[in-house]
């Protein structure tokens, strides 16, 4: 029998159906099936070989169908396809559609890609969501897009980054126009209307005012997250310019006052890397592959463009032309490289790396599994001999005669010549490392905070939980993140 996913008709003699039929024949696999009723009777069609999840037209001649990588098309005599192909492999599986005419017609789906026809093609762009499921407008230049806890709108000329709205998932759109425009999901129903949308600050699950969490051994929590939804790593340009990310694709942001939640970008996963080069140029990297803050916006790679799918473990650079970052997925110890325009890779390694940190172009350090330390010296990798580390967390330094190395069984200093092992206090994963001087750097781990007066290091806290990520400004402000949020030294 036929599974029916979507409905769209011109009028009452005009209604079309479209869905899925099993196919006997070719082990139980789904193509899909049209239903057309013409006022009188039912008419059936097969319009593709795959399940087809959206359809909506300009008139009872000119109707298009969308699903599983299939964009079709009837005429008002037959279906026929191969409208869009992909641009790489896995790009784009349309799932919804909307037009105000035959000359705008809009398809979404997965990794958060819209298709648009012209009239005359089809084009391709992405929004940086996640996946997007549904799509309504009012007109050209006001179209809404829903997927996961996110909406992205058209405005004419762009699509605006997408914004966190809920905590479950969205899965419908429709209004009366465009200032009456509802969206609904599997927990909740949400509607725009006249009066201005609410401030990032009044988003669900926006953190609360800073200073609002409990104090402990002289550190107090900031933002204490959600079960489920810690943090992994912080960065900050200034002390009133900082971010942190973590779990579900989160990025919080302190203005200096409060931290607020900039954006929940889903299809990055887990962020477990954050680096900038000033407050308009800032990199996150994840489960998924690398997001870039433009100072306005934060916008995720293309599904084809590389590395997206690759899961990044750290980031860092050393302007905006010059950023690394560590891949945590390929065995042999992969770092990537952006050069301002494009991301590539080398091989400089035997296992999988976790930590990146240098002091210029020509001076850049990695670290990984397997006591993996690599150099690049703006030719060439080398592999220097150091104290072997069972796995190097966090690298970090004050310039190339002060360079740290953190994992799971200690900590490897280097003087600009040597590397040798410094002793601490404590024994447990250490996962971050700030370091602002040579005698002044800050370290966290599974249980502890530690810090580096040039001579020794010593704990500062303990009790805050497993923290990631740390970062200070050298006048007496850090901040450390972890699985309960993030904290400030008082």
């Amino acid at each position: 029998g036929d599974t029916l996913r979507a409905v769209w008709g011109s009028g009452p003699d005009d209604v079309w159906f479209v869905g899925s039929e099993l196919v006997a024949d070719a082990g139980g696999d789904a193509r899909g099936a049209t239903l057309h009723w013409d006022g009188h009777a039912w008419s059936r069609f097969v319009a593709s070989e795959n399940e087809l999840t959206g359809v909506w037209g300009s008139g009872p001649g000119d109707v298009w169908a969308v699903g599983n990588g299939s964009v079709v098309r009837w005429d008002g005599h037959a279906w026929s396809s191969g409208w869009f192909a992909a641009t790489c492999a896995g790009s784009m599986s349309p799932a919804a559609l909307w037009g105000s005419g035959a000359r705008d017609v809009w398809a979404v789906g997965s990794g958060g890609t819209v298709l648009h026809w012209d009239g005359s093609a089809w084009s391709e762009s992405h929004t940086g969501a996640s996946s997007l499921v549904a799509v309504w407008g009012s007109g050209p230049s006001d179209v809404w897009a829903v997927g996961d806890v996110q909406v992205t709108h058209w405005d004419g000329h762009a699509w605006s980054a997408p914004s966190p709205v809920t905590t479950g998932e969205l899965a419908a759109v429709w209004g009366s126009g465009p200032d009456d425009v509802w969206t609904a999901g599997d927990t909740t129903v949400l509607h725009r209307g006249a009066a201005a949308p609410p401030s990032p600050d009044t988003r669900v699950d926006a953190p609360a005012d800073a200073g609002a969490g409990p104090c402990m051994n002289g550190w107090c929590w900031s933002w204490l997250a959600p079960a489920g939804a810690g943090m992994h790593a912080i960065w900050g340009a200034t002390p009133n310019d900082i971010w942190a990310v973590g779990d579900g694709g989160r990025i919080q942001h302190f203005d200096g006052a409060r931290w607020a939640n900039a954006a929940d970008l889903a299809w990055v996963g887990a962020m477990t890397g954050i680096w900038g080069s000033g407050p308009r140029d800032v990199w996150a990297v994840g489960d998924v592959g690398a997001a870039r803050w433009d100072g306005a916006a934060w916008l995720g790679a293309s599904p084809c463009d590389p590395p997206f799918g690759v899961r990044l473990a750290g980031v860092w650079g050393s302007g905006a032309g010059d950023v690394w970052a560590a891949d945590d997925t390929r065995p042999a110890g992969t770092a990537w490289r952006f050069d301002g325009r494009a991301w590539s890779f080398q091989t400089p390694g035997k296992d999988a790396l976790d930590a990146v940190w240098g002091s210029g172009a020509g001076d850049v350090w990695l670290g990984g599994d397997g006591d993996t330390l690599l150099h690049w010296d703006g030719a060439d990798w080398s592999t220097p001999a150091h104290p072997a580390l069972k796995s190097i967390r966090a690298l970090g330094g004050s310039g190339p005669g002060d360079v740290w190395a953190l994992g799971m069984d200690g900590a490897d200093h280097f003087d600009g010549t040597t590397w040798s092992a410094v002793s601490l206090p404590v024994d447990e994963m250490l996962n971050g490392v700030w370091v602002t001087a040579p005698d002044d750097a800050w370290a966290v781990g599974t249980t502890s905070v530690l810090r580096w007066d040039g001579t020794a290091w010593t704990v500062d806290a303990t009790g805050l939980g497993t923290l990631n990520g740390v970062w200070a400004d050298g006048a007496g402000v850090v901040w450390a993140v972890g699985e309960n949020g993030v904290a400030r030294r008082q």
